[in-house]
């Protein structure tokens, strides 16, 4: 499993010219999401960790890079305003990736912007200071999502994606250093700063028991928030593979 969100979705797969690629999609596209500090991802995608796996079914893996997540950060402000005795009336919030959002605050255009992981740190550097955090209001434990029509259909490519996750932890932790090197490249900051997001970070590969319990207070939240209209069974949600 991954600290950061990483949604895949597939194409419906067409006539595959080889026999034993017949259960696996013609192709796979995933939502590259390299913060917070995504070394999960990252490495994944440097070393095509995926595109080596699935090349033997004849399936192409296609990355998309998304940087934005606007609603959730604008909830997440809503809920920092909320301790402070203060309402969404009270700012005014424009959208904006985090890349425009840091460009916007070092240029004096806005008050104050959320920020994440690198973000952070080249504001802090800039001279900007920290007004408050999201600790407290969700717990950050984002996972790897997959489309149930996806999961039905290619069960062994889910499997795949998740094998290949775990190896990809496994490279991380006896290669500590060139990990950090490269999520230091993609963030474009430097070694010492790159190895303060990894020990702020906690990175694993099973969903436990209190991660789901942590999947619910984030509904909770979401649904306070206005950004979901009803509950869901989250227990139903977690695939058996991730808690495997």
């Amino acid at each position: 499993m991954t600290k950061v969100k990483l949604a895949v979705a597939a194409a419906l797969a067409g006539m595959i010219g080889m026999a034993y690629a017949a259960d696996m999609p013609k192709e796979i596209n995933i939502a590259y999401v390299k913060a917070p500090f995504n070394l999960q991802n990252i490495v994944m995608k440097d070393q095509k960790s995926l595109e080596k796996v699935f090349e033997k079914y004849g399936t192409t893996v296609k990355w998309h890079t998304i940087t934005s997540g606007a609603k959730q950060a604008q909830a997440m402000a809503a809920g920092a305003l909320v301790k402070e005795g203060m309402s969404v009336k009270d700012v005014e919030f424009l959208s904006m990736d985090q890349p425009a959002a840091l460009s916007a605050l070092l240029s004096g255009n806005v008050d104050a912007a959320l920020l994440a992981a690198s973000g952070v740190i080249k504001a802090q550097e800039a001279g900007c200071q920290v007004v408050t955090t999201a600790k407290g209001l969700v717990k950050v434990n984002l996972v790897m999502t997959v489309r149930a029509k996806f999961a039905e259909e290619y069960p062994d490519a889910v499997k795949e994606v998740v094998e290949v996750q775990r190896k990809t932890l496994e490279w991380i932790n006896a290669h500590r250093t060139d990990a950090i090197a490269l999520g230091a490249k993609e963030h474009g900051i430097g070694i010492e700063e790159a190895t303060q997001l990894a020990d702020w970070s906690n990175y694993y590969n099973v969903v436990t028991d209190e991660d789901i319990e942590g999947l619910k207070e984030d509904q909770a939240f979401l649904i306070e928030n206005d950004m979901m209209q009803k509950a869901v069974d989250v227990e139903k949600l977690v695939l058996p593979v991730a808690r495997q």
